[in-house]
């Protein structure tokens, strides 16, 4: 069945190493974000900051892969949003299984307990329409039923994020999103999200600014966010620098040109 787990498990199978895999965490590995980290520090300092600037930060985060500007899965996940109607349609599908697998495998790890809804970060950037993300989840027979569309949105402080900059006013918590997420969850009504266990699901981890934002305006309208699942960490990896280094030791050979391949 189209969209099934056993589709997304064979979609993802047949595409091309889009990236090395997440590294586990450690020496030199951010415990949140799994980017690159000082020596002596657990966690980078962009993850530090941006959890430190908010009220409610999460640090259970769960990332597929990382990768560098120019690989694969940076066309992929840049072209499934900007591209052409028809590059949108196909890539959109190939994220949809890849998203798939992924909380199909991550999902029991990232969050033991299990969730009531997964819920998409928007766009910040007034991208009008449904983000491209929650439009390709929405794709999976397994996923949609979860999906809480429109459950966040942009907030007062909306014009205040940036790449280091997070803040509990970036996204709003809708007053009214009806409906029943799939059997054995919860519904979100007009009384809010109060107990509801939301999962958090993102494209690309920069900084965490937005990801940190979101969850923190979640917790404060009174939803427990189980954890944050991403598709692709990006990381600037330098030759001759400590992060090409770092992506040498837990990536493979730092390239001096990343060509960006079509998908």
């Amino acid at each position: 069945m189209e969209g099934s787990i056993a589709w997304a498990v064979r979609t993802a199978a047949s595409l091309p190493g889009l990236a090395p895999s997440t590294p586990p965490a450690g020496p030199g590995v951010c415990s949140v974000c799994r980017g690159w980290a000082r020596p002596g520090y657990a966690v980078c300092y962009p993850c530090g900051l941006t959890m430190s600037q908010v009220s409610h930060p999460c640090g259970r985060v769960e990332v597929m892969c990382v990768y560098r500007a120019g690989a694969p899965l940076h066309t992929l996940l840049r072209d499934y949003k900007d591209g052409a109607a028809r590059t949108r349609a196909v890539l959109g599908e190939r994220v949809a299984a890849l998203a798939g697998r992924f909380l199909w495998r991550a999902g029991p790890g990232l969050a033991p307990e299990g969730w009531d809804v997964l819920a998409v970060i928007p766009s910040t950037a007034g991208r009008e329409g449904p983000h491209p993300l929650e439009a390709a989840l929405a794709r999976s027979a397994w996923l949609a039923p979860q999906l809480a569309p429109g459950l966040l949105g942009p907030g007062a402080g909306a014009g205040r994020v940036g790449h280091r900059r997070a803040d509990d006013e970036v996204f709003r918590v809708a007053a009214d999103v009806t409906g029943d997420y799939g059997a054995g969850t919860a519904a979100v009504t007009a009384g809010g999200v109060g107990g509801l266990r939301v999962l958090l699901v993102d494209d690309t981890w920069t900084t965490g600014a937005r990801a940190q934002s979101a969850a923190s305006a979640l917790a404060l309208g009174g939803a427990t966010v189980v954890g944050i699942a991403v598709l692709g960490r990006i990381v600037t990896a330098r030759p001759g620098r400590p992060s090409g280094a770092w992506w040498d030791e837990h990536c493979g050979p730092v390239r001096r040109t990343a060509k960006a391949l079509r998908c």
